[in-house]
């Protein structure tokens, strides 16, 4: 089985080339990308069950593009990320120094979409994420954990014109688990979309 997840963003990505070659002889605006961020929060658990917030708030980005197929489905790939690292106070771990928390994530996803009115769209995203966290200043607690996992996400855009628009978006990246940790990266992100 884990074979076959990793296989799956290998698929989507060769379906997506395909279908960007098939699309560049379509009609104009089937190519689209966008940019989004939102607030930031992270949360670590120590071996005792304590959970800690992070004391600090790094901007979290998302810079995505994609090929619709039609008007109702489209394939997009993505990648999500912060700005900075997220420092947690050094009682987390019994540390001298801050504990740090960064985060990222690669994302191959199908997007079904669904017109509510002339300027406003509903969609929902499956697909697969490769996820990737470091833990460091942690002493015997460091880890790097990275895994691929199903991806979820739903959102809205409203278009100010043909070929820009707002979004909003939910996504979940997957949890990964290894070594007694289990980490997982969710973001809520407003944004601008361009097609071209």
């Amino acid at each position: 089985m884990h074979k076959h997840v990793l296989a799956t963003p290998l698929f989507l990505l060769a379906t997506l080339s395909t279908c960007a070659v098939h699309a560049a002889g379509q009609d104009e605006n089937r190519f689209y990308a966008g940019l989004a961020t939102g607030q930031s929060k992270s949360i670590l658990e120590n071996g005792a069950g304590e959970r800690f917030s992070s004391k600090n708030h790094p901007l979290p980005l998302k810079l995505y593009g994609g090929v619709a197929l039609n008007d109702f489905l489209a394939l997009e790939a993505g990648f999500a990320g912060a700005t900075g690292k997220y420092e947690f106070d050094p009682r987390l771990y019994g540390t001298a120094s801050a504990p740090r928390l960064s985060s990222r994530a690669l994302y191959l996803a199908a997007k079904g979409t669904v017109a509510v009115s002339d300027r406003l769209d509903l969609h929902a995203k499956l697909g697969v994420a490769h996820s990737r966290f470091e833990i460091g200043n942690a002493g015997a607690a460091d880890r790097k954990l990275s895994g691929a996992k199903p991806m979820l996400g739903v959102g809205a855009a409203y278009r100010f014109t043909e070929k820009l628009a707002a979004t909003l978006e939910f996504e979940h990246y997957g949890t990964v688990r290894e070594k007694g940790n289990k980490l997982s990266q969710r973001q809520l992100q407003a944004g601008l979309k361009i097609g071209f």
